[in-house]
């Protein structure tokens, strides 16, 4: 159990007076009579309980530096700024035109200006458009054209979940041939898909860098000849993680990239790329909502020019750097600036440039350490006192160089005044005062006084310079379709030291884009008492793998991958399944699947033009899932165990319902009946709780004749019920082939058994065996006349139901007899 804290603020400034007061006679022998405020002893005594108090106070305290310290024992600290990113959908341009990184995009009528920056170089192709919102782009689907599908906004199923190989034409049609100087240049198309479990899009700041794909997809483009070349491992950046989730595809532009133009209209040049997957062992069938080119990845920072700067510092504790006055150079102020993003350079006294860190606290370094704080909201740079962090002792701060003699020269400065200056060149000064002073006695008292702004100016050593991105924060939360423009900011690479700005081209195309996702992520850096509360929740989580319910819990957890349910088996081996086995741990876990369509696509109002479906009735997890689980529970778990990470078993059942009906329309009232029952036996939606069918649950007549009532109301009633099971579970893909049983007598005693021992299946020969040398047999059995369900049926001990044959029959209501007359 939970420990109450300790509280050492428990004494108060008045009791301790009143207990000072009680102890005065005994203490000076009776000699102190006056026990008033008016005795300035009594004053004494009061002055001392009340910097007892606050000391007391002081000691209940926990400074941040010791929560800090706490955190990271932990393995935690305070979040830093978070930064939101987005998705900037280009205007087409009217030529191929390339974006480098960290080019700046303004939120149109944003004041003060809200400013994202591309996370990576892309280049804009001039595709054929369709409006002012988007591109011409053709898409092929297993070999049936799409594309009208695609602009109309259907949302549709790029492959299969079944298994088998499939393809996907994607055809890029652009006013004009791509040139060969875009040979190795990237461009970035975004899938958007529909119902991706929960998983974060890959903009998304919280997103897992590394998404394990559910199936290989390989790329082709076309290459001489009207042939398939592949693009290489290197060079797909696939951000949809095998689409996974949604994401942007970057890919090179190759320099054999051949255009399609035989079915192409006149002046339109089409370039084809392939999908192609070689088993689609996809949990669900990817459905595409929509497929954009010309997009990149934008996140709320602005990178600032590199600020050189001159202090007169003495080698004393409190030297800072107010970020947030440093000279402006446009209408956008350098300021919050985003802490783990600054970089310091610093001139010491030994005349050489030191890199210094930034560090979240000072406390936990020593005089040696070259590190300094960033305070976000106050914008100020904070040094170390020399005992904990370094003192910065700056060097020399002017300086005559060739340098400073040549600016001089271009200011019309004298030459004679140059003849005598040069007298200084190579020498160092430590001052300004000291500076001055030397000028004043190499040139003369009048021409010092004139030249001085400039000396000052040009002679002045840069001692620190700084660069940082600036933004991050809640304000980058914005919703979507916001119209951004891109600019040219005049402090992009500029110079405090020589004002000197970049060339920009008048000549360049204005480009708009527009967000088409809402922004991801964006907060303020986390407090320390927010920390503290983040991680007492978080010691709560389970972490370590002991217990059936931890490994449940850290298999459903699993980032990156959508796992709906997880039913640890303890002591379960997969190569024994009918014996209990110590310290062997085996986890089914059921991935999550899109389920509205479970409740509309047998209704009426279910329109299929607009969505296609993509409902499994029985999910299965995909290699990488499994894998990623593999991964995580094998950190957790403890070091004598074996864990194994399987799919689920679903033992499939027909269900033949007996109703009684005078309904008009019983095809209604069969298919409300269907619903009903697949819901109710569905292993995501389906129990009593509504969490899924448990794993191992029987099937009893009495809750099935119940949902089956519920659905058919008053109209009728349930007759009869009649439960069977057809056939073996699905075999475990994930055994790689292995079956333990072996020999007549394993399989004679599944036979009589009627249900699978475990989770093993029977192997392919030892099916086509069984069916063999036993087909007689369960011929016979499904001959013979059925009785009505009464009894529970058991499946096996770490099963689910699949609900296979559903069948309702109706027949009218006899009418009731006997009564009065």
């Amino acid at each position: 159990m939970a420990l109450e804290p300790i509280k050492l603020d428990d004494l108060a400034w008045s009791e301790m007076v009143a207990a000072i007061r009680r102890r005065i006679a005994a203490a000076s022998g009776g000699r102190w009579t006056l026990h008033a405020p008016v005795d300035p002893g009594i004053t004494m005594l009061e002055l001392f309980a009340w910097l007892l108090e606050q000391r007391v106070y002081w000691m209940d305290q926990l400074p941040d530096s010791l929560v800090r310290g706490a955190l990271s024992l932990l393995g935690e600290a305070p979040k830093p700024t978070q930064v939101a990113a987005t998705v900037m959908r280009f205007s087409t341009p009217k030529r191929a035109r390339a974006l480098k990184k960290m080019e700046r995009l303004r939120l149109e009528r944003s004041n003060p200006p809200l400013v994202f920056s591309t996370e990576h170089e892309i280049t804009l192709l001039p595709f054929v458009r369709l409006d002012e919102q988007r591109d011409k782009v053709g898409l092929f689907i297993d070999g049936t054209d799409r594309t009208t599908d695609l602009e109309q906004g259907k949302v549709m199923r790029l492959f299969p979940s079944g298994g088998a190989a499939a393809e996907v034409r994607i055809v890029l049609w652009l006013r004009e041939p791509l040139p060969a100087s875009l040979a190795g240049k990237k461009f970035s198309l975004l899938f958007d898909l529909r119902d991706t479990s929960g998983i974060a899009p890959q903009w998304s700041p919280g997103a897992p860098a590394d998404v394990p794909p559910p199936a290989p997809v390989e790329w082709f483009y076309g290459g001489p000849g009207g042939g398939q070349v592949r693009f290489g491992d290197d060079d797909v950046d696939d951000g949809t993680g095998g689409l996974r989730r949604s994401g942007l595809v970057t890919l090179p532009i190759k320099g054999d990239w051949q255009a399609d133009s035989s079915n192409a209209p006149k002046e339109i040049h089409q370039y084809s790329l392939w999908m192609r997957v070689g088993r689609a062992s996809f949990t669900a069938p990817p459905r595409l909502e929509r497929l954009i080119p010309n997009v990149v990845i934008a996140s709320h920072r602005r990178r600032t020019g590199k600020h050189t700067l001159r202090r007169e510092w003495l080698p004393l504790p409190g030297n800072t750097i107010s970020l947030a006055d440093l000279p402006e150079r446009e209408a956008v102020k350098d300021h919050p600036p985003i802490e783990n993003t600054v970089s310091l350079r610093v001139r010491e006294r030994d005349s050489e440039w030191h890199e210094w860190q930034v560090t979240p606290d000072l406390n936990f370094h020593g005089p040696t350490d070259r590190v300094f704080t960033v305070d976000r909201l106050r914008g100020e740079v904070r040094f170390g006192d020399g005992l904990t962090g370094r003192l910065p002792v700056l060097a020399v701060s002017f300086k005559i160089t060739e340098q400073t003699l040549e600016r001089l020269r271009s200011a019309a400065v004298a030459e004679l005044v140059l003849q005598r200056l040069e007298t200084l060149k190579g020498e160092e000064f430590s001052g300004e005062k000291v500076f001055l002073d030397a000028i004043k006695t190499a040139v003369g008292a009048d021409d010092a006084e004139r030249i001085k702004p400039l000396a000052l100016k040009h002679g002045a050593a840069p001692q620190l310079e700084v660069r940082y991105c600036v933004g991050g924060g809640a304000a980058g939360r914005l919703g979507a379709n916001l119209g951004w423009s891109l600019e040219e900011f005049q402090n992009e690479g500029a110079d405090d030291s020589t004002g000197e700005q970049p060339e920009i081209d008048p000549q360049a195309e204005e480009l708009k884009a527009i967000n088409v996702v809402r922004a991801e992520g964006g907060d303020e850096p986390e407090t320390i008492s927010s920390a503290r509360e983040r991680m007492s929740s978080a010691l709560r989580q389970r972490t370590r793998a002991v217990t059936r319910e931890d490994y449940e819990e850290i298999a459903r957890t699993t980032p990156g991958v959508a796992i709906r349910r997880a039913h640890a088996a303890v002591g379960f081996h997969p190569n024994h399944p009918c014996a209990a086995v110590p310290g062997a741990v085996t986890v089914f876990i059921v991935p999550d699947a899109p389920r509205p369509d479970l409740l509309s696509e047998d209704s009426e109002e279910f329109d299929g033009m607009l969505v296609e479906s993509a409902f499994v009735a029985a999910p299965m997890p995909d290699p990488g899932a499994l894998d990623s689980v593999r991964a995580r529970l094998d950190e957790t778990r403890l070091v004598a165990s074996e864990v194994f990470v399987l799919a689920p078993r679903y033992r499939r059942v027909a269900i033949t319902v007996e109703v009684e009906s005078d309904s008009a329309d019983n095809t209604k009232l069969g298919r409300a009946i269907k619903q009903k029952l697949r819901t109710f036996f569905d292993p995501l939606t389906g129990g009593d709780e509504g969490e899924g069918w448990p794993f191992g649950e029987p099937l009893r007549p009495s809750a099935i004749l119940r949902e089956a009532q519920r659905a058919l109301g008053n109209q009728g009633t349930v007759v009869q019920l009649f439960v069977d099971l057809p056939g073996e579970s699905k075999p475990n893909l994930e055994m790689d082939g292995r079956d333990p049983f072996t020999g007549d007598c394993a399989l004679l005693r599944r036979v009589e058994q009627g249900v699978s021992c475990g989770a093993i299946s029977l192997g392919a020969s030892e099916e086509a065996e069984f069916r063999r040398r036993f087909s007689k047999e369960i011929s016979q059995g499904a001959q013979a006349g059925r009785e009505p369900a009464c009894a529970d049926v058991a499946i096996g001990k770490h099963e689910l139901v699949e609900v296979g044959q559903l069948t309702v029959n109706f027949k009218r209501a006899t009418e009731g007899q006997g009564g009065l007359r």
